[in-house]
């Protein structure tokens, strides 16, 4: 046998194993690209998650502050009658007094 014929059968299982390993190659690397985009896709929702987050934070915090501060407010209106009876009672009776409506 010629040394060229011995090499052929080689030479031909090697390029078929080395078009299988690119054709792995190929897929893993489209694979992993799919991968990259889906972590960005990810990563843009969480950081929206994020802004969501802390608007609703927020505008809670906000709520919470108007809600103490009429608290307050009440909570003074209702000492002011209790320190002064009195003046109290002289605004209920004039206020029986309006006409209705």
């Amino acid at each position: 046998l010629a040394p060229s014929a011995k090499w052929a059968p080689e030479t031909a299982a090697m390029h078929a194993i080395d078009y299988e390993m690119s054709a792995r190659l190929d897929a893993e690397t489209r694979r992993s690209e799919e991968y990259r985009f889906q972590c960005e896709q990810l990563k843009a929702e969480i950081q929206h998650l994020r802004q969501q987050f802390e608007l609703n934070l927020q505008d809670k915090e906000r709520i919470y502050q108007n809600r103490e501060r009429v608290c307050l407010w009440r909570l003074r209106s209702i000492k002011k009658i209790a320190l002064n009876p009195p003046e109290f009672s002289q605004k209920c009776q004039f206020e029986s007094h309006l006409p209705t409506d």
